[in-house]
């Protein structure tokens, strides 16, 4: 007897619902379904079915969990299932299928009338905001609240809101804001002006390799500046936590407190309270990283190791070695530049950080950086005199540069401000370990080419032979597979230390 079908399919609510079964209520063993554009039925639409413990998701065309099947081969007089479509999809589909009677018998290639299908759209990313619950004590007038933009409070949309309440001679602070992608901290100062010019506190609520910190710092009097300071004045009791792009910070502060020989009385003197959130400064590191780790070692590599690399071949009528070299330098020396400016405009100036000699070194080594191109303009011709003395120089000056700036790179770790974590360490060792394993490696390959090129040359003279045209130096095409090994890696590890800047 044969198994007469009904094959169909009804649209619902983001999703269509397809029926297999029997007109006579004749058994089926199982079945494979498909979704299929109408226009060209051979291409599977990647939609998803809903299975259960009847059916199993398969993958075909190479699309992962894209069709569905039997999970058995127990008799079926019915089978129902939920077809959703992908996202944002729109057009005419047909649902195709096979089903299985019994071993010898089978139906091929059924397809269920056209239907028209528009898939979920796609929903944009959810920022983070904050709860409404917070503006309710904010309405009860239980809490004092301040937040930003301006009357954020009052149409319930801040991104930074401090709520304080007075009890038993001390005030409750709690103060949450939402972090953009590379925001690092909220903060509150308490100020006797509106500029934040005089002796004032702040209390920073900061993100730390995933960690809430709750700190205080000391506006520096007539300027912008803060000195973070390594016992909390006044504040107890602090906690913070960070939870989907929400950061919260709690503490608790006497209504008097006396803080750098200046007393503070919360209750019996008007302040004004400032809110701000904000980015660490990554800009100016991320640029120094990718100068003087990938670039400027690569133009060293390049003039120490490939001037008889590419002889045959010219770049603006320079050699290839040459352009190559002076082109990073000059790109190396632009980033150096931005960043020295981003680096200064957030600081605001000269900023020592006792001990740490990091903008010392720093300042050196740029200033070497930019004495390398000064330097070039006076470029002696190559048979002149004093040829060898610029060479040494000018190695001189690069290599010291290198170090200093590698060393300044080590010592940003230890910055509080710079709030990069320990990993960092590593990464650098990492580099400094594979440049010296690089630089060591062809500085061998090189003393046994010349010790090769140079029998052969005795060779040639002897036997009166005329030398041969310019050309690639022996060994050559081990030098372009290293320096395409030396890239790779780099790459990735300059890679790796910028990201962790900015997260």
């Amino acid at each position: 007897m044969r198994l007469s079908l009904q094959f169909k399919s009804d649209i619902e609510e983001n999703s269509v619902s397809v029926t297999i079964s029997a007109s006579r209520g004749e058994p089926f063993k199982g079945f494979l379904l498909e979704a299929r554009l109408k226009a060209n039925s051979s291409h599977i639409v990647n939609g998803r079915f809903t299975a259960d413990e009847n059916s199993l998701l398969i993958n075909c065309n190479s699309s992962k969990k894209n069709s569905l099947t039997h999970g058995n081969v127990k008799d079926k007089k019915e089978f129902i299932t939920k077809w959703i479509p992908p996202a944002n999809f729109k057009g005419k589909v047909i649902f195709r299928g096979t089903v299985l009677k019994d071993f010898k018998t089978f139906w091929v290639n059924i397809d269920t009338s056209p239907l028209w299908v528009v898939g979920p759209s796609l929903q944009p990313e959810r920022k983070p905001e904050l709860s409404v619950d917070l503006y309710s004590d904010c309405e009860a007038k239980r809490k004092s609240c301040f937040g930003m933009p301006a009357l954020c409070v009052k149409n319930k949309n801040c991104y930074v809101i401090l709520t304080c309440v007075y009890k038993n001679g001390e005030v409750e602070f709690k103060m949450t804001g939402t972090l953009g992608l590379f925001d690092k901290y909220i903060a509150v100062g308490i100020s006797e002006d509106v500029k934040m010019q005089g002796e004032d506190s702040i209390t920073e609520c900061m993100l730390v390799n995933r960690r809430v910190v709750v700190r205080q710092s000391w506006n520096i009097n007539s300027t912008y500046k803060n000195e973070v300071l390594d016992n909390e004045l006044g504040i107890y009791d602090q906690s913070g936590e960070y939870v989907d792009g929400v950061i919260t910070c709690h503490w608790k502060q006497k209504v008097i407190a006396t803080r750098k020989n200046t007393v503070q009385s919360i209750i019996g003197k008007k302040y004004h309270l400032l809110l701000v959130k904000g980015p660490a400064s990554v800009e100016g590191g991320s640029f120094m990283v990718t100068a003087w780790i990938g670039f400027v070692g690569l133009a060293m590599i390049i003039a120490r190791h490939y001037k008889q690399v590419w002889q045959n071949n010219t770049l603006c009528t320079m050699n290839i070695w040459f352009a190559v070299h002076q082109f990073l330098m000059l790109l190396s020396l632009s980033l150096i530049i931005a960043a020295f400016v981003l680096i200064f405009l957030h600081v605001e100036g000269w900023s020592q950080v006792d001990p740490n000699p990091h903008p010392i070194t720093g300042c050196v080594a740029t200033g070497l950086a930019l004495l390398q191109p000064i330097m070039a303009l006076f470029l002696p011709k190559p048979d002149a005199k004093n040829r060898s003395i610029f060479n040494w120089l000018h190695w001189f000056v690069g290599n010291t540069s290198k170090i200093l700036a590698v060393l300044t790179i080590f010592l940003a770790v230890s910055l509080e401000a710079a709030n990069l974590p320990y990993a960092y360490y590593w990464i650098l060792v990492g580099y400094i370990t594979f440049y010296f394993l690089f630089q060591l490696l062809m500085h061998i390959h090189a003393c046994i080419v010349d010790r090769k090129k140079g029998t052969e040359k005795g060779k040639q003279e002897l036997n009166g032979e005329e030398q041969d045209s310019p050309k690639d130096a022996p060994g050559s095409n081990f030098r372009r597979f290293m320096l395409g090994i030396y890239i790779v890696i780099v790459a990735g590890l300059v890679a790796a230390l910028v990201l962790l800047i900015w997260l």
